[in-house]
């Protein structure tokens, strides 16, 4: 069954997960985790530009922030939310002559890793070796073929229509001027460039061609012919 092979997969890979994390803890020096260890250190080196000022009680002051040794917070939250000291605090540490890898929490310490891949998962017997407990065969389940052709697209939600999704809740704007007031059909803009009528050529048309014709014969009496040298439009012309 997939099912079982896919369970079998999943727990030979943790089985060798846990065979390799307990030979690194074996290889692992100091108190910390070493990616821990490796952010202390960027901390620390971000640290030397802060200027710790004690107020007493494990309060002190960095720059615009406030920091509690003892509650182990600072006011930018990454202490709290991390576990890790941030850098304002490192420099408070370091005041108080404290190493950062003590005020890290418990759950980045060597031995708490220790002890979550210290279990050893037990190999299973073979599926031909398993015990028969007499019970009932599980089988897949029954296909029932439909009427019809099968679908072969999803179900929409009620938001979706034509699949696109609705613009309900947004502002649009004009893609003329960009104001959110109206759109591109009713532009004024576009509105105004409509109203202004067209200047009307027709009446200087006919004087073109009256020009054209006067020269073309006067040219006619000198020996030469417009017809070759005006364009194809105009040697239509009456």
């Amino acid at each position: 069954m997939p099912i079982v092979s896919m369970l079998e997969k999943i727990k030979n890979q943790l089985m060798t997960r846990f065979y390799t994390k307990n030979q690194e803890v074996e290889e692992m020096g100091g108190t910390v985790c070493p990616k821990i260890r490796k952010k202390l250190v960027k901390f620390e080196d971000l640290s030397n530009n802060y200027f710790a000022l004690p107020a007493g009680k494990g309060l002190f002051v960095v720059g615009k922030y406030q920091v509690d040794i003892l509650q182990k917070q600072c006011s930018c939250r990454r202490w709290q939310l991390t576990g890790i000291p941030c850098q304002h605090s490192i420099s408070c540490l370091r005041h108080e002559r404290i190493s950062p890898e003590t005020m890290v929490h418990d759950c980045y310490s060597i031995n708490c890793f220790k002890v979550v891949y210290d279990e050893v998962i037990v190999p299973c017997r073979y599926e031909t070796e398993w015990e028969s407990m007499n019970g009932c065969l599980v089988e897949r389940p029954v296909y029932t073929k439909t009427v019809g052709r099968p679908p072969t697209k999803r179900r929409k939600a009620p938001e979706e229509k034509d699949g696109r999704l609705t613009r309900h809740g947004t502002i649009q704007h004009c893609s003329v001027c960009f104001s959110p007031q109206h759109n591109k059909r009713k532009c004024p803009e576009l509105l105004g460039r409509a109203e202004i009528p067209l200047q009307d050529v027709s009446d200087e048309v006919p004087e073109a061609f009256q020009k054209i014709k006067m020269k073309e014969v006067s040219w006619a009496q000198e020996g030469s012919s417009l017809s070759e040298e005006l364009p194809l439009r105009y040697q239509s012309l009456p």
